[in-house]
C-alpha cells in the first residue's frame, strides 16, 4: 500500500470497535416522515435483537455497507434523501457507516466537518429505513489521564441519545479507533478497551461491542490487544487500497478474510470487514474479480467500503453512474450473495 494511502487511512487501522445501529422497519425507501410506528412494537432496537439479526442474516448473505453514505458523496453534501450507492444500484445499503471522532472537544463537528446532531439524526433516519449504523471514534484521547473522563462521557452520552421518532433506544457498538495512537503496548489496549467497556456500561445498555485489525497477516494480529470474550461482539479487518494494479489486493484480502473467519470462528464471535475498497476504483471488475471470490460462502456478517469523499472527486470508494467500474458494482449487489436495506426490511418484516 503506498504512503499516501497509510497516511489518509492511519486513523481506522488498528484496534477499534465498531459501532452497529439496527432497527427494522416496513420500507427502505429513505428517511420516514410519515410512518405508522409498527417497528415500536418489535423487539429490534435490543441489543440481543440487533446480535441476532447480525448473526442469522449472514447465512442469507453478507450485509452491504457504505461509510457516511447519507451525509455526503462524490460532489456533493447534506442533502437529504441521496446515496450515491441508491443512486447507482436503485438500493439503499443494509448498513450506514458513521464517525463522531473529535466529540470530545465539543465543537458539535466530527472530524469530517459533519456536525454530531447531524449524525445523531442519520441514525434515527437509518433505524427507521430498517438498516443497521456502525460509529467510529477515534480514541487516543483515553490514553491521556487528564482529557480520558471527559471524553468517555461525551461519548457515552451520544450513545445514550440515540432515538427513533417514537422515542425508543437504538441499540448500538461503540468504537474507539487506535490505530493513529502510535505504539501503543498490547498491555495498555485491553486496559483501556475494558476500563470503556465499563464506564459506557453504566450510562447505557444499547450497545454491541466489535474488535477489528487492520490488514491482518497472522493469527497473532487479530490476538495481539484482543480484550477478550466477554468484551467483544464482533470481531473484524480493514483493508484499502489505491494502487492501480489489483492483484496485490487481491491477495491481502482473501488473506484477512480467511484469517478473521478462523478467528471468529475460535472465538464464536460475527465477522464483518469493517472497511474496504480502492480508491478510486481503477479496476473495472473491482468488486466481482477482487471482492466476491473472497467473501462467498463465508458467512461475513457485512462489508462497509469506504467513503466517497465531496471535497476530492479523486477520494471515492463507491462508484458513481456513468463510472467503468458502475456496472460491476451493480452486478456485485444483484449477485444473490449481498443483502441491501430492503432485504432486510423485508426479512424481518414476515
Amino acid at each position: 500500500m503506498k504512503a499516501a494511502v497509510e497516511s489518509t487511512i492511519s486513523a481506522i487501522c488498528g484496534l477499534m470497535l465498531t459501532v452497529a445501529v439496527s432497527v427494522m422497519l416496513p420500507a427502505c425507501s429513505g428517511a420516514a416522515s410519515g410512518s405508522t410506528g409498527k417497528a415500536a412494537d418489535r423487539d429490534l432496537y435490543s441489543v440481543n435483537g440487533l446480535r441476532e439479526i447480525l448473526d442469522t442474516e449472514r447465512n442469507q448473505g453478507v450485509l452491504l455497507g457504505h461509510q457516511d453514505d447519507l451525509a455526503y458523496g462524490s460532489a456533493w453534501y447534506g442533502q437529504p434523501g441521496r446515496s450515491d450507492v441508491k443512486e447507482v444500484c436503485g438500493d439503499y445499503p443494509a448498513v450506514f457507516g458513521w464517525d463522531i471522532s473529535g466529540i470530545e472537544r465539543g465543537t458539535g463537528f466530527n472530524n469530517d466537518s459533519v456536525s454530531i446532531q447531524s449524525i445523531r439524526g442519520y441514525i434515527s433516519d437509518v433505524a427507521e429505513m430498517g438498516g443497521i449504523s456502525t460509529i467510529r471514534w477515534s480514541a487516543c484521547v483515553l490514553t491521556d489521564d487528564s482529557a480520558r473522563d471527559i471524553a468517555i462521557d461525551s461519548v457515552a452520552l451520544f450513545l445514550s441519545s440515540l432515538r427513533n421518532s417514537w422515542g425508543n433506544a437504538i441499540s448500538v457498538v461503540f468504537q474507539p479507533v487506535f490505530g493513529d495512537c502510535g505504539n501503543i503496548e498490547p498491555e495498555t489496549l485491553r486496559r483501556v478497551w475494558k476500563m470503556l467497556y465499563s464506564a459506557v456500561g453504566e450510562k447505557t445498555k444499547n450497545v454491541l461491542y466489535a474488535y477489528s485489525v487492520c490488514n491482518p497477516q497472522s493469527p497473532a494480529d487479530f490476538a495481539r490487544a484482543y480484550p477478550g470474550d466477554g468484551y467483544v461482539d464482533i470481531v473484524g479487518f480493514e483493508l484499502l487500497t489505491d494502487e492501480c494494479e489489483a492483484t496485490s489486493f487481491k491477495r491481502e484480502f482473501s488473506k484477512g478474510v480467511e484469517l478473521l473467519c478462523d478467528f471468529s470462528k475460535s472465538h464464536k464471535k460475527i465477522p464483518a470487514i469493517t472497511a474496504t475498497g480502492m480508491q478510486g476504483i481503477k479496476v473495472s471488475d473491482f468488486f466481482t474479480s477482487c471482492i466476491m471470490p473472497s467473501i462467498s460462502g463465508r458467512q461475513i456478517g457485512y462489508i462497509m467500503f469506504w467513503k466517497n469523499l465531496w471535497k476530492d472527486e479523486d477520494y471515492y470508494f463507491v462508484p458513481v453512474k456513468g463510472h467503468p467500474a458502475a456496472d460491476d458494482f451493480c452486478r456485485f449487489v444483484d449477485s444473490g450473495k449481498v443483502l441491501m436495506c430492503p432485504d432486510l426490511s423485508a426479512k424481518n418484516n414476515s
